[in-house]
C-alpha cells in the first residue's frame, strides 16, 4: 500500500533502476483519482528482488448482472497509466529465467488466493521486462521514442532530424521562448491541456480532474518539473517532465493550437532536454501516438534517429470460471481486455493503454 511509503522506497532501491512509474507517489495518484487499490507486490530470494507495482480494481463494483452471482470480493490488476510489469536486479540471463519462473508461481497462488480474475500489464519499453515476465503472453502494441542524454549536448542535437532542428530554429527566430517554472502555477497548464484534449477528441479518461494535477504536484514533488513556451509574453504550450532515477518522462502537456504554427513543442523538448542532460540524467522517454504509430508518433520520433522501442502489453486470465461467468453473454467482437470491462457495457474501465 502507498502508505508504506517507507517498505515501498526501500524495496524499490533494492532493485534498482526503477522510474516514476513504480513510486510510491505516482501510484498514490491512480489510487486517489479512483482507479484501484495501489500495491507492491515483492518477491525476494536471498539477495535477489522482484518487483511489481501495480493497481488492484474491484470487479464486484461493475454495473453488470454476473457481479451478483460472485460469492466473494474478486478483483483485476492492471499497470498504472504510463508503463510497468515486475523488475527484477538479477543481471545473469539464465538466473533472472530461473527466478521469474519461480515468481510467476508464487504470484498466480496470490492472485488465486484474493480473488483476482484477470491481469493486464503495461510493460516498460526501456526496461525490456516483457522478456521477463512471459507468462502474460506479451504482445507487440505500438513503439515509442526515447532521447538518449548519455552523449555530448552536440550528439543530442543531432540525433535530431533535420526537420526538427529547422523547426527549432523557427522557433527561435519567431521569439518563442522557453522557461522551467514552478510546477505549482497549473493554472495556465490546465487551461490548455484540456483545450488540447478537445482538440483531439480524447477519451474521457484523459480529461483529470483538478486534484489529479495538484497530486502531481504534490505527491511527486522533486520529480517532476513544469517546462512552458511563450510567444509575446503568452503561455503557447506547457508540459510536465517526470525525473525519477536516470529517467526522465513527457507526461502530460497542453498547447494553445492558433501556435503551434511556431514549433513551440520542438523548442520546448530540446531545452528540457538540455535541462535534465545537464543534471546527469541518462534517457527522456517521450513515449508514442495516441493509439499506435500515428501523427503524435511521428513528431515524436523527429527528436531521435535511433530505431523506436518496442511497447508490449500483457494479459492473463488467473481465474477462467469466474472469467467465462463473466463474459459468456458479452457479443463484442474485439480484442478488448478484460472484455467485462469494455466500453460498450457502460462500465468503468478506469485506465487506457
Amino acid at each position: 500500500m502507498t502508505s508504506q511509503t517507507e517498505e515501498w522506497n526501500d524495496a524499490l532501491r533494492s532493485v534498482g533502476g526503477a522510474d516514476i512509474y513504480y513510486s510510491p507517489g505516482y501510484c498514490a495518484m491512480a489510487e486517489n483519482n479512483n482507479e484501484g487499490m495501489a500495491r507492491l507486490f515483492v518477491y525476494r530470494e536471498q539477495q535477489f528482488i522482484i518487483c511489481y507495482a501495480f493497481l488492484m480494481r474491484s470487479i464486484n463494483d461493475l454495473n453488470l448482472p454476473e457481479v451478483k452471482q460472485l460469492q466473494r470480493n474478486m478483483y483485476d490488476i492492471v499497470t498504472p497509466y504510463g508503463y510497468g510489469g515486475p523488475l527484477c536486479n538479477v543481471k545473469d540471463e539464465e538466473e533472472r529465467v530461473s527466478l521469474f519462473e519461480r515468481f510467476g508461481e508464487v504470484f498466480s497462488a496470490y492472485c488465486r488466493m484474493v480473488g483476482i480474475v484477470t491481469e493486464f500489464v503495461r510493460f516498460h519499453p526501456l526496461f525490456h521486462n516483457e522478456k521477463d515476465y512471459s507468462g502474460v503472453q506479451p504482445t507487440p502494441l505500438r513503439n515509442t521514442v526515447c532521447m538518449d542524454l548519455t552523449s555530448s549536448r552536440e550528439d543530442v542535437i543531432d540525433s535530431l532530424t533535420s526537420g526538427c532542428r529547422n523547426r527549432v530554429r523557427y522557433a527561435q527566430k519567431n521569439g518563442v521562448r522557453v522557461s522551467r517554472e514552478d510546477p505549482a502555477q497549473i493554472k495556465d497548464f490546465i487551461e490548455l491541456y484540456y483545450a488540447t484534449m478537445d482538440k483531439n477528441h480524447a477519451h474521457p479518461y484523459y480529461y483529470f480532474s483538478e486534484p489529479y494535477f495538484r497530486d502531481l504536484v504534490q505527491l511527486l514533488d522533486q520529480h517532476v518539473s513544469l517546462f512552458v513556451a511563450r510567444y509575446e509574453g503568452r503561455v503557447i504550450a506547457s508540459t510536465f517532465f517526470l525525473h525519477y532515477n536516470d529517467y526522465v518522462t513527457y507526461h502530460l502537456t497542453g498547447s494553445d493550437k492558433d501556435y503551434l504554427k511556431f514549433a513551440p513543442y520542438n523548442l520546448l523538448i530540446c531545452e528540457a532536454a538540455s535541462y535534465f542532460k545537464s543534471l546527469g540524467y541518462k534517457y527522456l522517454h517521450l513515449g508514442g501516438g495516441y493509439g499506435g504509430n500515428d501523427e503524435l508518433f511521428r513528431f515524436k520520433s523527429t527528436f531521435s534517429k535511433k530505431a523506436p522501442l518496442d511497447f508490449y502489453i500483457g494479459r492473463k486470465v488467473h481465474n477462467p470460471e469466474i472469467y467465462e461467468m463473466l463474459t459468456r453473454q458479452i457479443q463484442v467482437q474485439d480484442n478488448f481486455f478484460p472484455l467485462y470491462r469494455h466500453s460498450s457495457l457502460g462500465v468503468s474501465t478506469y485506465s487506457r493503454v
